[in-house]
């Protein structure tokens, strides 16, 4: 029951609800068209991480690009985030039909279908480029059953909200912290695929990787997922073309090849974040440079 929450945790579980049902039920080009706008106003008025963003940018092309190409590709990089946050509540409920005719579906997803294992599900490495929940509804919407982990939020009914939102789209929703990993585990050796942001710094010490010209620390989660259900993990890259069209690559699985060690964890983490690396340098604007932890910190 929600009445038995904090007042304050309430008034805000109501509140995210209303916005949430708002953007449903709104047209699609009127929420995106909404989000331009704030967009426009953190990034061009009040300069919400712009210069950090752009730093980090220059850190990792050097000369490659001038002023006006960084601030382009920063630009296009907040506004799909923020186009991604307004457009989550139009993929509850998606048709198949929207799907078909804004992304290439068919191809993608037949790459995934047809290197999945015969028994037992995959992880889908989703880095933080164009619109990556896209491509979850459209797993979902093509029969895969997915499920992802969350981080347990301080108000208890925003993980209501969130695995509410997820199980809509077609996710079953695991939370980080709450003895929910062992449940992980049995649904990808169940046949779920686990949907998974690897591009993330982790807080401890995990592997630590080549990447993007400078070395990123990262969890060991995908491995020892990997490892432990005997999953192939698929990277996937998602570019957003315009406003509302999306190119979905599902990139050629990683399989694990060897038993938990830490040379297996490492090699596979690599693999994974050389694909990412590479789809990062040919489409800078699609990728996400705002993230408070920066990956090369």
């Amino acid at each position: 029951m929600i009445w038995k929450n904090k007042p304050k945790y309430i008034l805000e579980y109501i509140g995210i609800k209303f916005i949430l049902l708002l953007f449903l039920i709104l047209p699609w080009r009127f929420v995106l068209a909404f989000g331009w706008l704030v967009a426009f106003f953190i990034y061009y008025v009040f300069r919400i991480g712009v210069k950090e963003a752009k730093r980090r940018i220059k850190q990792v092309f050097g000369d490659k690009y001038t002023d006006s190409e960084i601030n382009k590709i920063a630009w296009l990089s907040y506004r799909n985030f923020i186009f991604n946050c307004v457009e989550l509540p139009k993929l509850n409920g998606v048709s198949e039909k929207w799907l078909n005719k804004h992304c290439d579906v068919v191809s993608a997803m037949q790459k995934l279908k047809s290197n999945m294992p015969e028994k037992g599900g995959a992880i889908l490495a989703l880095p933080h480029m164009g619109g990556w929940f896209v491509a979850a509804a459209a797993a979902a919407k093509q029969g895969f059953e997915l499920c992802a982990i969350a981080g347990v939020q301080r108000n208890p009914l925003f993980n209501k909200a969130e695995k509410d939102l997820n199980a809509k789209i077609g996710i079953t929703t695991y939370f980080r912290g709450a003895g929910d990993m062992g449940g992980v585990i049995r649904a990808i050796k169940g046949g779920k695929i686990l949907t998974v942001l690897p591009d993330v710094r982790s807080r401890t010490k995990g592997v630590s990787v080549d990447f993007l010209g400078g070395k990123a620390n990262f969890g060991r989660g995908i491995s020892l997922f990997a490892i432990e259900c005997n999953a192939p993990v698929f990277p996937c890259v998602i570019l957003r073309e315009g406003w509302m069209k999306h190119s979905i690559h599902v990139l050629d699985p990683i399989v694990p090849d060897g038993q938990n060690s830490p040379e297996v964890v490492e090699k596979i983490l690599k693999d994974v974040m050389k694909s990412i690396e590479t789809a990062i340098l040919e489409n800078p604007e699609q990728w996400f440079w705002f993230n408070k932890r920066w990956v090369l910190d």
